[in-house]
């Protein structure tokens, strides 16, 4: 799941009175609040990070079931099964796997309103 989504609530409203022939009072209001859900903001930087020769996934299954083939490599770079003797060229996330588990939200909140 890549966690992006935008979703937006609104809520008008407005009471008019008319006090004579000559004199109305009344007040209005416009409340909204959104929220924004995008995933890693670091997924692109990180995938132009990586070196081009490192593998995102793993090809074969291990015979422990700690992983599957085709599931991401966390950092390619320092993988175990990849370098056995120590670290490789670089140590960076996994695009794939920092765009899969992160989350980034925001949420904001508009008011307006008048009064005459």
């Amino acid at each position: 799941m890549l966690y992006d989504s935008y979703e937006r609530w609104n809520l008008k409203g407005s009471v008019d009175h008319k006090v004579n022939d000559n004199w109305s009072a009344g007040i209005s209001f416009n409340l909204a609040t959104s929220l924004k859900a995008s995933g890693s903001k670091n997924a692109v930087n990180n995938a132009f990070l990586m070196a081009p020769i490192m593998m995102a996934r793993y090809k074969e299954a291990a015979a422990d079931g700690s992983y599957k083939a085709g599931d991401p490599i966390y950092q390619p770079g320092k993988d175990a099964v990849m370098y056995p003797d120590g670290g490789g060229p670089t140590s960076t996330i996994n695009p794939i796997t920092d765009r899969e588990n992160s989350t980034d939200n925001t949420r904001s909140y508009n008011a307006l309103g008048n009064i005459y």
